[in-house]
């Protein structure tokens, strides 16, 4: 008897699915493409919100006078989509994916119009937490129907269509965020969300109900969503205590690692006791599953830290417009579409999606190194080619990870291993932008000094507009203070995109699972494995 029957209750059909299973026939496809053109557009608000606030960000800081807070515009909108994401994957597995994503569109809107009208730094970090509190649950909803409604043949080319559009809208988002900035100013950045938003909405109420498995009664983990949420905020202040600390000592540094790790320890072992957990530690026994939730984390550090940082090189050291700045951030829009077509065809065919893994951690690593190593005198077509190689890596990566991640699960976990693979990314992009930011500002202070004849200068006080204000020794000293703070920053993506090489190599290619079976790495279904929901 399983743990779950000796808790009462009936237990979960380990091969059932919230809905109808993978390959449900051309009749079920037709009738969600409405849905899933809502999907798509609920996952490019969701995505495009990740960064539509790069080009932005000095604008607004100048406005709200925030530029220390800068890097918290971005990450409380990522640390909270991040944390809800197992939440959301569960939730849609045990409720019906159909109320998990318009709860979260609702809440996505919601953040976006408070956003829209904060009046100081500290208002606008906490209405973007709200919009991320939304947003992850629209970045996933998408990927796990797709792993659900759609036959295994075509799995590859959906979700490379939705890895095309969630990498799109993150590196899109400089551009669009610097015209509506320039144009109509950034709070429309935020209440673009509102008419786009209410229309995705509508397309996902269209959908149609989904079966659940009779007898199945949901019993949601909450002292998981708790822990999680704990752990996830605590791996973020550790990363920006540590980018900034004066050594492995520092008391407050020191109290955040403890915190972090005891509430890895209670989320542990409220995972093992847990009757139907949140995340499934059982997961994390497959080797190519647990090889991509940490490729992933790499993954996501250097798609959000490249799409947060080098939008502040280009204002800041080439004085752009944050028009000009997202015009010429497109290298990573065009490497990343072709990543992602490129994956998402490739991938349809078997034996190939490990190759692709390990091509886009390769283009990766070389893109950051060119970032790390640019200077003020640094060409353009240089740094185009070092955008272009990340996106082409991020690209091609995003949704082969989901792919491989979906193909070690049966088909009552896909809502659960998809928000996992992407709680992982967007995990290493908290931790990433976080601790860049904490270099990026130690550096930046440090460079500032005090240049001879010049009034006090406050960080805050530096965007784009305010540097017109200097005398012009004063204003060169310090775009070459920004000019060597931001290098240093990526510097830290380096070792992080060598680790995710590294990794990708030992990932094996995974089979489509058969009869809502995990496929070996062989292929064959593994229909003889017991499965404990606990790990």
């Amino acid at each position: 008897m399983t743990e779950t029957g000796r808790r009462g209750g009936t237990p979960p059909d380990p091969t059932a699915s919230s809905a109808a299973p993978p390959g449900g026939g051309p009749e079920q496809a037709r009738r969600l493409r409405p849905v899933f053109a809502g999907l798509l557009l609920g996952v490019m608000l969701g995505s495009l919100d990740q960064t539509i606030v790069a080009t932005a960000l000095p604008v607004i800081a100048g406005d709200l006078d925030g530029l220390s807070r800068l890097s918290w515009v971005v990450t409380s909108y990522i640390l909270a989509a991040t944390v809800v994401m197992p939440v959301y994957g569960k939730a849609g597995d045990l409720f019906g994916r159909k109320a998990a994503l318009a709860g979260s569109l609702v809440l996505f809107l919601v953040g976006s119009g408070l956003a829209g009208a904060a009046t100081d730094m500290v208002w606008l970090v906490v209405f973007r937490a709200v919009q991320g509190l939304g947003g992850g649950g629209l970045l996933i909803g998408a990927q796990a129907l797709v792993g659900e409604a759609f036959p295994a043949a075509e799995r590859g080319r959906r979700l490379g269509a939705v890895g095309a559009v969630i990498g799109l809208s993150a590196f899109a988002g400089p551009l669009v965020g610097g015209l509506l900035t320039d144009g109509l100013g950034w709070r429309w950045i935020f209440y673009v969300n509102l008419p786009v938003g209410a229309v995705a909405l509508w397309l996902v109420l269209l959908a149609p109900r989904p079966r659940r498995p009779e007898g199945v009664r949901p019993r949601p983990d909450y002292p998981g969503a708790a822990l999680i949420v704990v752990a996830s905020g605590a791996a973020v202040l550790v990363a920006t205590l540590a980018g900034g600390a004066p050594g492995l000592l520092d008391p407050a540094l020191l109290a955040a690692t403890a915190a972090m790790a005891a509430a890895l320890a209670l989320f542990v072992a409220a995972e093992r006791r847990a009757a139907d957990p949140l995340l499934p530690l059982r997961l994390f026994r497959d080797r190519d599953f647990t090889l991509v939730a940490l490729v992933a984390v790499s993954v996501g550090a250097v798609m959000f830290g490249t799409a947060a940082y080098l939008p502040v090189f280009i204002q800041m050291v080439g004085e752009d417009s944050a028009t000009a700045s997202g015009v010429r951030l497109l290298p990573l829009v065009g490497g990343l579409l072709a990543g992602s077509v490129g994956a998402g065809r490739a991938t349809s065919r078997p034996g190939r999606a490990r190759w692709v893994l390990v091509a886009g951690a390769a283009c990766s690593l070389a893109g950051v190194a060119v970032m790390a190593a640019m200077s003020r005198h640094s060409s353009y077509p240089l740094l185009a080619g070092g955008m272009l190689a990340v996106g082409l890596g991020v690209g091609s990566a995003i949704q082969t990870l989901v792919l491989i991640a979906q193909n070690t699960v049966r088909t009552a976990d896909l809502g659960v291993a998809t928000s996992t693979a992407n709680y992982f990314r967007q995990m290493g992009a908290c931790v990433g932008t976080a601790a860049m930011g904490a270099v990026f500002a130690g550096h930046l202070r440090a460079g500032l000094g005090d240049p001879e004849g010049a009034p006090p200068v406050s960080v805050d006080e530096l965007t784009p507009q305010g540097l017109a204000r200097f005398p012009e020794d004063v204003r060169a000293a310090l775009i070459t203070a920004f000019a060597d703070a931001v290098p240093m920053a990526f510097l830290l993506l380096v070792p992080v995109a060598a680790a995710g090489l590294v990794l990708a190599l030992f990932v094996r290619d995974r089979a489509a699972p058969s009869a809502g079976l995990p496929a070996g790495p062989d292929g064959a279904a593994a229909a003889d494995r017991h499965v404990d929901p606990h790990g």
